[in-house]
């Protein structure tokens, strides 16, 4: 029971905390903002910003250097996939043997930790998932050539479906 009293307590001191914060943040802005030598390095920032974006899109935009971007993007999206998949089996592994510890590919042990994370207050038209994703609408429609991120047998029977 001194649980239940205790997380309300602790979420009210967290957000008196966030909101201190806010307003502590917003006055050293406003006396940035009103200190002309800051501005004018700002501005010098800016400005070589710009010019190194520049330089950087040009390199960029090579032919060799576009497809190790490509290369880089499809592996991102393959490795958050993988990531997901394992913190299912590390949950899954915690619940079962309630151990923090697995076995790797080189026969070492290592640990992991689970991390919780409490979603902001959900508001009236504030539409989430499980995981605080904002969910699709119900007609909503997902875009064609949109890479399914499941398991590949998933993904088999949606393409089935399709067809």
């Amino acid at each position: 029971m001194e649980e239940n009293i205790s997380v309300p307590r602790r979420i009210e001191q967290i957000e008196t905390f966030e909101k201190e914060n806010k307003e502590a943040r917003l006055m050293l802005k406003e006396s940035l903002e009103n200190d002309p030598a800051y501005l004018e390095s700002v501005e010098e920032v800016r400005s070589a910003t710009a010019e190194r974006q520049k330089i950087k899109t040009e390199i960029l935009n090579k032919t060799e250097n576009q497809k190790i971007q490509a290369e880089i993007k499809e592996n991102k999206v393959e490795l958050e996939t993988l990531r997901e998949i394992l913190s299912t089996e590390l949950i899954k592994i915690y619940q079962e043997k309630q151990t923090d510890e697995v076995v790797d590919q080189y026969g070492e042990s290592r640990k992991f930790k689970i991390i919780v994370k409490l979603l902001p207050r959900k508001k009236r038209y504030d539409e989430r998932d499980e995981e605080g994703k904002f969910s699709k609408s119900e007609g909503e429609m997902i875009p064609e050539g949109t890479v399914m991120r499941e398991l590949p047998e998933i993904n088999a029977d949606l393409k089935n479906e399709k067809e």
